[in-house]
């Protein structure tokens, strides 16, 4: 539709994924009177998760994600499948953002553009948990179908749910889970207990491995925060009275302390994920489960003209050289300041006017980032260029 061709997939696979299956190993240490193996196989139950099998997690926001994402999870699955485990899609279900839209490149004249589309009506300051499924508003596939069929008795749920099904050529999951539930498992109420027993030592020691890695750009706690949301608007502060959701420190240490053998990060969250490993070692005296990174750039070679050969086809037009030729002729033949000799002038700038639109530089410059950013909903690629990203993956 777009001219589109493939070009190499830019991989980031840390450590080797061969080495991925001798690292899963359950999180280690003793904490509020059992050992974590016990409250590991306490919210796997909980869960609906196998107790025994080795788990793999990826987590993610329920959206349309990039390539980039769908890299953690090519990467797990084929992990999990080596060491006969499980994927786990953990969903951040209590995110809340304009994730009902959808961003797809448009052929515009000689350029590109960018036509947003709304698939459904959300509220982007509640948090997707706390709406309800959503009928698609406008047909776009293979969007629309996967919003109908998934699963999910909530908006974020049956989002993750339709990415899943979406993404299942690539990569199969095997359990989707609530972000949110971690907390409901006799772990997660017990680390909240212990948070709100003795909220300064909980914030002292998450402070402390902030400011032990400020690369990371993570935000210190304030004097009376915990590392939680609280209610559907995601605040900062609230009451008992409010529902609790975990923030991205405290969703990944129940992650890969109660029930993950590995987690498979992106860039960000592998450097961020250091905070988490210090705070939960110094705070509760637990080494979590091991952590590896996975992630990608692909990008769209969307054909378009460049502004040099804009300019160029403005000075010299299809046809000019003759026609130019017959209008200086008129223009030359015509008596030296007579009105047919201005007429001719005229209508011969007339002509190239109406012939050479001259380029708009801005508009050929936003139609160079178009064609640049690799970060379209991965269904927008060609199946190939996918299963090129997955070939790239599995031979890292």
């Amino acid at each position: 539709m777009l001219g589109i061709r493939t070009i190499d997939t830019n991989v980031r696979v840390e450590p080797d994924l061969s080495s991925w299956g001798s690292m899963a190993t359950a999180a280690q240490g003793e904490v509020f009177g059992k050992d974590v193996s016990e409250w590991r196989a306490e919210s796997r139950r909980s869960l609906g998760l196998p107790v025994d099998a080795s788990i793999v997690i990826v987590g993610h926001q329920p959206e349309f994600f990039h390539p980039g994402i769908l890299a953690k999870f090519i990467a797990g699955e084929q992990v999990a499948k080596s060491i006969g485990g499980v994927l786990v899609h953990l969903v951040v279900d209590h995110h809340a953002g304009s994730f009902d839209t959808i961003e797809m490149p448009e052929r515009c004249g000689e350029g590109l553009s960018v036509r947003e589309i709304q698939l459904a009506n959300l509220a982007t300051e509640i948090a997707m948990k706390a709406q309800k499924r959503v009928a698609p508003t406008h047909d776009v596939e293979p969007f629309t179908e996967a919003l109908v069929k998934a699963d999910g008795t909530n908006a974020a749920m049956q989002f993750a749910s339709a990415t899943d099904a979406l993404m299942s050529p690539w990569a199969k999951v095997d359990h989707l889970i609530a972000g949110s539930d971690l907390l409901h498992t006799e772990f997660g109420m017990r680390v909240i207990a212990e948070m709100n027993r003795d909220p300064g030592r909980c914030r002292t020691m998450y402070n402390q491995a902030v400011s032990s890695h400020q690369e990371c750009g993570i935000s210190m706690l304030g004097e009376d925060e915990l590392p939680v949301w609280y209610g559907n608007r995601n605040s900062r502060r609230g009451s008992p009275r409010d529902s609790v959701h975990p923030r991205a420190l405290l969703l990944t240490l129940l992650a890969r302390v109660s029930i993950g053998d590995l987690f498979v990060h992106g860039t960000g969250g592998m450097v961020y994920d250091k905070i988490m490993e210090q705070w939960v070692l110094k705070w509760l005296g637990i080494t979590p489960c091991p952590a590896t990174m996975a992630t990608a750039m692909l990008q769209l070679k969307l054909q378009q003209q460049s502004i040099n050969d804009a300019r160029r086809k403005y000075f010299s037009p299809k046809g000019e050289s003759e026609k130019r030729k017959l209008f200086l002729d008129s223009i030359t033949n015509a008596p030296y300041q007579s009105s047919t000799r201005q007429e001719q002038y005229q209508a011969m700038h007339a002509w190239l006017s109406s012939m050479n639109l001259r380029p708009d530089v801005a508009q050929y410059r936003f139609a160079e980032h178009v064609a640049a950013r690799r970060d379209w909903a991965f269904p927008l690629y060609p199946d190939e260029m996918l299963d090129q990203l997955r070939d790239a993956i599995v031979g890292t």
